[in-house]
């Protein structure tokens, strides 16, 4: 998913890069062995688009919001690598859970 945005979306166009993937979950389309990789940016939210007290999101949010979803649906999930150069590219594999390690 190379949203190419902000992790927080566009509210005002009703655009949510978390609300894609958790679709992406919760309606099927996550493969009991794949890899999910996820291109966002998580720089400070600012007064001109969100609340000023939003909570400023970083990768370890993202981690756990994929496993909560990925958990959901009967998968593990394991951040595999993270590339930052401006934006943030995160690669996840997802996996049946009754093939997953301790992770």
């Amino acid at each position: 998913a190379d949203f190419g945005t902000s992790i927080y979306g566009k509210p005002k166009a009703s655009f949510s890069p978390l609300r894609d993937l958790q679709l992406f979950f919760r309606l099927g389309y996550a493969h009991t062995h794949c890899l999910l990789g996820v291109t966002l940016s998580f720089r400070a939210p600012h007064g001109s688009r969100y609340a000023a007290d939003a909570p400023q999101l970083e990768v370890d949010d993202l981690a756990g919001f994929v496993a909560s979803e990925a958990a959901a649906v009967g998968l593990c999930s394991k951040l595999v690598e993270t590339i930052r150069y401006g934006l943030t590219f995160c690669l996840f594999e997802l996996t049946a859970r009754e093939n997953c390690s301790s992770r």
